[in-house]
C-alpha cells in the first residue's frame, strides 16, 4: 500500500484506522454475545427463565426488562419480514445471541425466514389451529422441551464420564425428536398442505416419516435436512451405537456408519437449531393471527415464566427494592421499599397482568391504605394522551380519572379540580369555541353531583353569554373566571403511597 500525496497517506490512515475499529467493534460485540451466552448457560442459576432474563440484560445493559420484547420486535421485523410481537421479539433477541455462539447465525436466520414464510403464508394455519388437539400438543411440547433442557442440565452438572456424557447426548436428541419434533413436524405438515387428514392421525404417524415428508416442500427442506433421523432411531434401540474413543459407531439396521463426536454434536445442535426456528415461528404467526397458544398456569409457574414472576423480576431490575410478593389465583400484592409513589408502578403492572386477575396491590410499606385505580379508567384516561389531543381533552379525561379513582372510599376528584375546569372551559366558552360544549355539560354533571352550586352557575352564564353575548356581562364573568383561575390550580395525575388496580369490571 502506498500513498502518492499526503492528502493521499492521511486517507490511507483514515481509512486504516476505520478498519481497525471496525475490526475492535466486531470484536467487542462478540465478546459481549458470548458474556451472554454464559449468562444463559450458567447453571448455578437453576431458572431457565431467570438465566434468560440475565442474558438479555448484558446484551442490552440501557433497556428496562419491560422494553427488551420492544426492541427485539423492532428487530425480528426487520430481520425476517414479518410482524412479530414483543413476547416473541424477547425470544427472537435470546435465540440470536445462542446462535451466533453455538448455531450457524446465517443458516438459523434463513431457517426463521422459512419457518416464517411458511406458517405466515399458510391457508391452513386458522383450520389447524382450530383442531383442539394440535393446540394442546404445541403447549405440551413446550413443557417436555423444558422438562428435557432441564433433566439435561442436572446431567450436565453431575456427570464427569464423557461416555455417560455423550450416551445421554443422544437419549436427550430422541426425547427433542419424539417430543418436541414431532408436534412440529406434523403442524408443518398440515400447514404446506403436504398432508391433509387430521392432526390426531397424523401425529400417530412414525416422527421420522413425518419430518422426510418435509423435504418435498420447498421452504422446509432445510428443515428436514436438520432432523438427523440415524441419531433418533439410535436414541429409541439400545445396543444400537458403540462408543469408541472420539468416534461413535452406529449400528441400526438401516444406518451403519462411523462418525466422530464432533460430528454426533453438529447434527445434534442442527436439530437445537431447527426446532428453535420452527417453534419460534409457528408461535408467532399464530399470535399475529390472534390465536396464541398459551401454557397452562401450572405449566407456567412449573417452567418459571409466569407473568407473576415477570413482573416480579421488572420490579426488582427497577431497583425498587422487592420486600414481599405474593400471589393467589385472584391477586398478586408487592411491598417494595421505593418510590415513594408507586403510583405509575401499579399501573404498569396493571397493564401487563393477565386478565384472569380481579386486582393486584403495590405499596411502599408506609402506607397501607389503597388508592384505588380501575384500570379500564386509566385507559380512558391515556386514550387521548396518545394522539394530538386538544387541551380540554387531555383535561376532562384527567377529571375523570381522579374522579374514578378512590381512597378511602372517597374520590380523588376534588373541588380544586372542578374550579380549575370551570375558569378554563368557562373562558373557553366565552372565547366561542363551540368544541368545548360536551367538556363543559360534562363538567357540570360533575359539579352538580359534588354539590359545587357556585359552579354551576358560573357554567351555565358561560353557556348564556356564548349563545347570546352581552359585551356588558361577558367582560364581567371574565373578570369573575380569572380571579377562579387564579385561585385555583391545574388538577395532575393521582400519586399514592398504595395502589390497588382493579383490573376487572367488578
Amino acid at each position: 500500500m502506498s500513498a502518492a500525496s499526503m492528502e493521499d497517506a492521511r486517507d490511507l490512515i483514515r481509512r486504516g484506522q476505520d478498519l481497525i475499529d471496525e475490526a475492535i467493534a466486531t470484536i467487542d460485540d462478540y465478546a459481549t454475545l458470548e458474556d451472554a451466552v454464559q449468562a444463559y448457560e450458567d447453571l448455578t442459576i437453576p431458572s431457565i427463565f431467570e438465566r434468560t432474563l440475565q442474558a438479555l440484560s448484558i446484551s442490552y445493559p440501557d433497556l428496562a426488562l419491560l422494553d427488551i420484547g420492544r426492541r427485539g420486535a423492532q428487530e425480528a421485523t426487520a430481520c425476517i419480514g414479518v410482524a412479530v410481537d414483543e413476547g416473541h421479539g424477547a425470544q427472537y433477541l435470546v435465540l440470536n445471541a445462542i446462535a451466533s455462539v453455538h448455531f450457524d447465525a446465517p443458516h438459523f436466520e434463513t431457517l426463521l425466514k422459512d419457518a416464517a414464510t411458511i406458517c405466515n403464508g399458510s391457508l391452513h394455519l386458522r383450520s389447524t389451529a382450530g383442531d383442539d388437539d394440535a393446540n394442546e400438543s404445541l403447549s405440551t411440547s413446550a413443557r417436555l422441551l423444558f422438562e428435557s433442557i432441564t433433566s439435561f442440565e442436572a446431567i450436565l452438572q453431575k456427570e464427569g464420564d464423557e461416555v455417560a456424557l455423550m450416551r445421554r447426548f443422544i437419549k436427550f436428541y430422541g426425547e427433542l425428536f419424539e417430543d418436541v419434533g414431532g408436534p412440529l413436524f406434523a403442524w408443518y405438515n398440515l400447514l404446506t398442505g403436504l398432508k391433509s387428514q387430521s392432526y390426531q392421525k397424523l401425529i400417530a404417524t412414525d416422527a421420522t416419516a413425518l419430518a422426510s415428508n418435509l423435504a418435498k416442500a420447498p421452504n422446509a427442506r432445510d428443515m428436514a435436512a436438520g432432523a438427523a433421523t440415524y441419531l433418533r432411531n439410535a436414541a429409541q434401540h439400545g445396543g444400537s451405537f458403540v462408543l469408541s474413543g472420539d468416534h461413535i459407531e452406529f449400528r441400526l439396521r438401516s444406518y451403519k456408519e462411523t462418525k466422530t463426536r464432533g460430528e454426533v454434536v453438529n447434527d445434534i445442535f442442527a436439530l437445537l437449531e431447527t426446532l428453535s426456528a420452527m417453534s419460534w415461528a409457528l408461535s408467532n404467526a399464530l399470535a399475529h393471527a390472534g390465536l396464541p397458544v398459551r401454557a397452562t398456569e401450572p405449566d407456567a409457574s412449573y417452567m418459571g415464566f409466569s407473568a407473576f414472576r415477570l413482573a416480579s423480576l421488572s420490579l426488582e431490575q427497577q431497583g425498587t427494592g422487592v420486600v414481599d410478593s405474593r400471589e393467589d389465583p385472584t391477586s398478586w400484592a408487592f411491598t417494595v421499599a421505593s418510590p415513594d409513589d408507586v403510583f405509575q408502578l401499579g399501573i404498569v403492572l396493571g397493564l401487563s397482568a393477565p386478565r384472569s386477575l380481579a386486582f393486584l396491590t403495590v405499596t411502599n410499606a408506609r402506607d397501607t391504605e389503597p388508592v384505588t385505580v380501575p384500570l379500564e379508567a386509566y385507559q380512558r384516561f391515556a386514550e387521548p394522551r396518545q394522539g394530538e389531543g386538544a387541551p380540554e381533552d387531555h383535561l376532562l379525561a384527567l377529571l375523570e380519572l381522579r374522579q374514578s379513582c378512590s381512597w378511602r372510599g372517597r374520590p380523588l376528584l376534588t373541588s380544586n379540580d372542578l374550579r380549575f375546569a370551570t375558569a378554563t372551559l368557562g373562558l373557553f366558552l366565552l372565547l366561542g369555541k363551540p368544541e368545548v360544549i360536551s367538556h363543559v355539560r360534562r363538567v357540570m354533571r360533575l359539579a352538580e353531583s359534588r354539590g359545587e352550586a357556585e359552579l354551576v352557575v358560573l357554567l351555565r352564564a358561560a353557556f348564556s353569554q356564548f349563545r347570546s353575548p352581552e359585551a356588558k356581562e361577558k367582560r364581567r364573568l371574565a373578570s369573575v373566571l380569572n380571579d377562579l383561575l387564579a385561585r385555583s390550580s391545574p388538577p395532575c395525575i393521582p400519586e399514592a403511597n398504595c395502589i390497588k388496580v382493579v383490573l376487572g369490571p367488578g
